[in-house]
């Protein structure tokens, strides 16, 4: 997963949260990538219920949609494949925290997903700490077809978020940027006037206050365990820790 935001100036925020990279002699591209996105989905599809079979996203959402809005206290750092933005480290690995006898799978996929969205509130955070004043959000993307990652991302960053009605946004980047090297378009900005939105969805402003209440925890979590992921190195120099960077 990614965020990114294209500003007029370049800028980054204090922390190195956020990469910074020229798009065009006008126009910079300000935000972080999550190596943790959909994978996410597809590990506990695997490790919690491999009973609804290999090819049943939509049944793994289902159950986690029985699990109530901060999965009754159930945090997960999903970081499988250790993190990029806004941590940029191969030392962090997935974590449960807060885990009782009253949770049961739904609860622990849940929060697998909610992990992803808190992560993906940092990287906001960062994208914000960098000068970027951020009122709403467009994603798309394969989790963009799931009703219940549609709620739970504008829950968790506490914005609209719209998603067009074409989800490979990429491709059609690429394409008006190419198009403007060769003098086809103007401008890149003609974006604003192509992208068709299918469908803009708002906090619902009860689970946004719960998401919100949680990311400080989720933030916490990522500094007091670093000594325990590098512990767990040292013990363990063969295991993977870091994969290969995606595009």
């Amino acid at each position: 997963g990614a965020m990114r935001v294209m500003v007029e100036r370049p800028g980054v925020d204090p922390l190195g949260g956020v990469f910074c990279y020229a798009l065009t002699e006008h126009r910079w591209a300000v935000g972080g990538a999550i190596n943790n996105g959909g994978i996410v989905l597809k590990w506990a599809g695997a490790a919690l219920a491999p009973d609804l079979g290999e090819h049943s996203e939509e049944d793994l959402v289902a159950l986690a949609a029985r699990a109530p809005v901060g999965s009754g206290g159930l945090i997960m750092l999903p970081y499988l494949h250790s993190e990029r933005a806004p941590h940029w480290s191969a030392l962090p690995r997935g974590a449960y925290v807060g885990l009782t006898h009253a949770h049961r799978r739904e609860h622990l996929v849940r929060a697998a997903l909610e992990g992803v969205c808190q992560q993906l509130a940092l990287v906001l955070s960062s994208v914000r700490a960098a000068g970027n004043e951020v009122r709403e959000v467009r994603a798309g993307g394969g989790f963009a077809r799931s009703g219940l990652w549609r709620q739970m991302l504008a829950d968790a960053l506490g914005l609209p978020v719209s998603f067009p009605a074409a989800h490979e946004g990429s491709s059609f980047g690429a394409a008006l940027l190419g198009m403007e090297a060769l003098g086809l378009i103007p401008s890149i900005d003609l974006a604003a006037d192509l992208v068709r939105i299918e469908e803009t969805v708002r906090p619902d402003p009860a689970a946004a206050a719960t998401y919100a209440a949680l990311l400080p925890l989720f933030a916490e979590l990522y500094e007091a365990l670093t000594p325990t992921f590098t512990s767990i190195r040292r013990m363990a120099p063969g295991l993977p820790t870091s994969p290969e960077p995606s595009a």
